[in-house]
């Protein structure tokens, strides 16, 4: 089958009815929201997507169908909609989140020319282009009427995508101009092609998420005769299988039985050449951290008391209390009830002196209650409360010990953590000075896994400097981080705090060269924190805005390694 049309406009249509996949979240979690941010007629959705009642709480996750017209506008066709901005937010997470990667946050940046930065005002009304397609003459030939723009998350691999819609890989991958078995990621989109209008009825299989599915219009022989095929397999390797397991029982009977026996007096220590047989295997390691890893469970009221009412006295960040639970100062977050499972395994896997140590939970009711974790921390306050604080200046020693410590976690998180971790959100917010002057990485809820295919949270931040490689094209790495610490290392030496960077990127503008010679040390000094005075080392400075400079390369290889950046700053703290 030739490739279809895929998201260029074609010479066959400029214009065709069609359908995106929303999913439902906890913004936008009944029809009559979901209606709202679309433009679409309510009482069609309501029919479209078989509910009984506009404000019917959906799940969290829970496919709905969404009418649009598909128009060529330049090149590529585009569903265009308005949307009003409700708080201050930058455009990855509006393109992320709101939208659910059904466009990319350049998109937005090219249709709202007025944006100079991308962070975006609350009020501001933005041009939002979804993506969409419209078949071509060939792929109209062939029967298809309709190609549904459907936003993929984890898991969705060849085969699942071909059973849930019901249609042969190949034709699939011919929508989507793809080879055959091509790799695809969560939060792109991919086209679904339909002869017909998608019905949709929700699966019965009890799984955790509601997924629309589109009856099949059309008997598919070649599912069917690979489901055969595969059916044999399995048979026959279940048969398999079941004889090794009896065999494999047998013999280990016979060796717990044989152990028994022997009356063993001695245990021989193991010598350094037997360590690859030693017990404490890495994966026993992981094990243990996760089985003794205990947290204690609190009730909501126990953490007001604690925070007096979370009162604006306590607050530290956007989103957390600090507070005092008999003898132990905590620190309390607030976190949706989704994300709780993540953060627990994020952080049982974790145990370094620079990075908040978890301490217990407080559930929610529902998805609609708060729920809360509680960090074991004698926090002082965040970095960028502490760098504001001209009262109580931060000493240029305690700088640089700050930022060894977070270079220090990040490197833990990097290659030192079994599975390594990407913080994704390395920002003067998300570090706490302890009241000894240390630092310890907080906000780990956004953590990304190294190497891992499951669905990325977008940085979640109302403000700050972020890579462009990830607030342009979505690319996570490693240099994300990075990036971030970069902006970390400018704000410990200015004490400023940039939203776009504008300010630093003057800065940083005489270190490579374009400034007038001679006159290096003058603009450093009148960079550096003027409530610092005389009290810091000019040399330390200098190396310390090279280090930055160095981790705030546009080209995220030119970036150098946590390690290297560890070795650099282990000579000044």
């Amino acid at each position: 089958m030739v490739p279809g049309s895929r998201y260029t406009c074609n010479s066959f249509t400029n214009s065709c009815n069609t359908f995106i996949v929303y999913r439902s979240q906890s913004t936008f979690q009944n029809i009559s929201a979901i209606a709202n941010l679309f433009g679409a007629d309510l009482d069609r959705l309501i029919q479209l997507n078989k509910l009984t009642s506009p404000s019917q709480v959906l799940k969290i996750g829970r496919e709905v169908l969404v009418p649009i017209n598909c128009t060529c506008t330049g090149e590529f066709f585009q569903a265009n909609f308005s949307y009003i901005v409700p708080g201050t937010m930058n455009c990855l997470r509006i393109a992320c989140r709101t939208f659910e990667a059904l466009l990319k946050s350049q998109a937005i940046l090219r249709a709202n020319p007025q944006i100079t930065r991308t962070f975006v005002k609350a009020g501001t009304s933005l041009n939002v282009p979804l993506k969409c397609a419209c078949p071509d003459n060939v792929s109209s030939s062939s029967g298809v009427k309709y190609l549904v723009t459907y936003p993929l998350r984890r898991h969705d691999g060849p085969v699942k995508l071909s059973r849930k819609f019901g249609i042969p890989e190949e034709e699939l991958w011919a929508a989507n101009n793809f080879t055959q078995r091509p790799t695809v990621y969560p939060k792109t989109t991919f086209l679904i092609p339909l002869r017909s209008p998608p019905i949709i009825y929700l699966n019965a299989s009890g799984s955790h998420t509601q997924d629309l599915v589109f009856i099949p219009i059309t008997r598919i022989d070649s599912v069917s005769a690979n489901t055969s095929k595969w059916m044999i397999m399995y048979i026959i390797g279940g048969g398999v299988g079941l004889f090794v397991s009896i065999l494999v029982l047998i013999v280990f009977a016979f060796q717990i039985k044989r152990t028994r026996c022997l009356n063993i007096k001695k245990v021989e220590a193991p010598s350094a050449g037997r360590s690859p047989n030693s017990c404490l295997s890495p994966d026993l390691l992981i094990g243990m951290s996760t089985l003794k890893y205990s947290l204690y469970n609190y009730k909501v009221e126990e953490l007001s008391a604690a925070t007096r009412n979370f009162s604006e006295s306590s607050k530290l960040g956007s989103n957390a209390h600090k507070g005092r639970i008999g003898d132990t100062e905590v620190i309390v977050r607030q976190i949706e009830f989704e994300e709780i499972r993540k953060n627990i395994d994020i952080y049982s896997k974790i145990n370094h002196s620079n990075i908040l140590k978890l301490h217990g939970v407080c559930y929610g009711k529902s998805n609609f209650c708060p729920s809360f974790l509680v960090f074991d921390c004698d926090g002082n306050s965040t970095l960028r409360d502490c760098l504001s604080d001209h009262s109580n200046v931060l000493q240029w020693q305690k700088r640089t010990q700050l930022a060894l410590d977070i270079a220090n976690g990040i490197h833990y998180l990097h290659p030192c953590s079994i599975p390594s971790y990407i913080h994704m959100n390395i920002n003067s917010k998300s570090i706490l000075v302890t009241q000894d002057g240390r630092g310890k990485i907080a906000n780990l809820g956004a953590a990304s896994i190294v190497g891992s295919t499951e669905e990325k949270g977008a940085i979640d931040a109302s403000e700050g400097w972020i890579a462009p490689e990830y607030l342009l094209e979505g690319m996570i790495s490693a240099k994300v981080d990075i990036f971030g610490f970069g902006v970390v290392l400018l704000e410990l030496i200015s004490a400023e705090k940039t939203t776009d960077g504008t300010l630093f990127k003057e800065f940083l503008r005489f270190l490579g060269g374009s400034g007038a010679e001679g006159g290096c040390f003058e603009k450093l000094r009148s960079f550096i924190d003027p409530c610092l005075k005389d009290d810091y080392v000019l040399g330390e400075a200098l190396c310390m805005a090279i280090l930055a400079k160095a981790c705030l390369e546009d080209n995220p290889n030119h970036r150098p390694s946590m390690d290297k950046i560890l070795k650099i700053l282990a000579r000044m703290a």
